[in-house]
């Protein structure tokens, strides 16, 4: 299709998308991402490869067909100029795969890479639960295998490339565009330096290395820190079971593994939701999140102490008190009232005695007459 066909074109304020520039747009009365290669990439891609990976979609049986579109942004169209390709045009995720950024609320897509402990600009962030993280990896691996029995590689399989659902319930792919498949190659092998340093010097892409990028993505996204290097199978222990830990490990430092162990703990992982009534399978550990979160509702528990109190404090005691302590606070009242009482009865022993002596003086003042 022609670049004059597309209606409506607005940039998608979506920040860093690579080597690529984001447009909502319309064709044929839908809505579609317009997904505009730089000239980098156009200088490296194959376009017949890139029409022979959209076409390939349609060959798919109609159940399989369906659940790729409920799991990943597999590109409808090449988009030229005269011939010259430009880009894609893709899908737009389902909703549940959005969140409204601040501070103007637009909708961004929610990465996987969300789910971290994080303080940007000062501001934290607590992340999501560990059994939300499981989830959301499981369902990951569960897709990344589906796609390998398709004898399609992911290629760039990194955490900004997959999105997920806030309760980690489901993911969806993109930049499907650059995926390896039967139609060949679109671009080179893909990559971010600070993944190809974790990974073995030019190994081609093969789904061990494809598990071993999603492996520290795993590890990353579980403890918070997309700095980490190296073996984490001790922290990682200490909040998923440790069978898991060892398979994360094994898997991310191209160990020896098992496909069929990432089938399991992805069978397992998925069926672990943020419902209130499903945890962890029995006989395994309840995950916790790796460290203490400070939680904003933390607050209002406090304010609604300090409102029930008030509530059945009595009316004198609500005026402000001098820094005493309690029991002189209590008793003050209790001396004021005794000294009224014994000015009292002076008054009336008072009032008795001159009475006394009055009669007195009445009775001496009739004898003497």
């Amino acid at each position: 299709m022609e670049l004059a066909e597309l209606g409506e074109r607005r940039r998608l304020p979506w920040g860093n998308t690579g080597n690529s520039t984001m447009w909502d747009c319309t064709f044929a009365g839908t809505r579609f991402v317009y997904k505009e290669y730089s000239d980098e990439f156009r200088a490296v891609a194959d376009q017949n490869a890139l029409g022979k990976l959209i076409t390939w979609r349609d060959t798919l049986p109609d159940d399989e067909r369906r659940q790729l579109d409920r799991v990943a942004a597999w590109p409808r169209y090449r988009v030229r100029r005269n011939d010259t390709l430009l880009g894609v045009l893709l899908p737009f995720a389902p909703d549940m795969f959005f969140r409204r950024m601040a501070p103007h609320g637009v909708p961004h897509p929610n990465v996987i890479a969300n789910l971290v402990r994080r303080t940007p600009e000062g501001n934290v962030i607590p992340g999501a639960a560990v059994f939300v993280k499981t989830s959301a990896i499981g369902h990951a691996a569960d897709v990344l295998l589906r796609f390998h029995k398709l004898g399609v590689l992911v290629n760039d399989v990194r955490e900004l490339n997959i999105l997920c659902t806030k309760d980690g319930s489901a993911v969806y792919y993109v930049d499907c565009d650059v995926m390896i498949g039967p139609w060949g190659r679109v671009g080179p092998p893909a990559a971010p330096e600070y993944l190809q340093g974790l990974l073995p010097a030019g190994a081609p892409p093969s789904p061990r290395i494809e598990f071993a990028k999603l492996a520290w993505v795993a590890v990353w996204i579980l403890l918070d820190d997309f700095g980490l290097r190296g073996t984490q199978q001790t922290r990682l222990t200490a909040i998923i079971d440790a069978k898991d830990a060892g398979l994360i490990t094994q898997t991310s430092l191209m160990g020896q593994i098992d496909m069929e162990d990432w089938r399991r703990l992805a069978a397992r992982w998925i069926r672990w939701t943020a419902s209130a009534t499903v945890g962890p399978p029995p006989g395994e550990p309840t995950v916790v999140t790796p460290r203490p979160l400070v939680l904003p509702r933390t607050l209002k528990m406090h304010e609604t102490q300090q409102k029930s109190t008030r509530g059945w404090v009595p009316e004198r005691f609500k005026r402000p008190q001098p820094a005493t302590p309690v029991m002189q606070t209590l008793t003050a009242p209790v001396a004021q009232r005794r000294g009224h009482g014994v000015t009292v009865l002076l008054v009336a022993t008072a009032a008795v005695l001159v009475l006394v002596g009055l009669a007195a003086v009445s009775l001496l003042s009739r004898g003497g007459l």
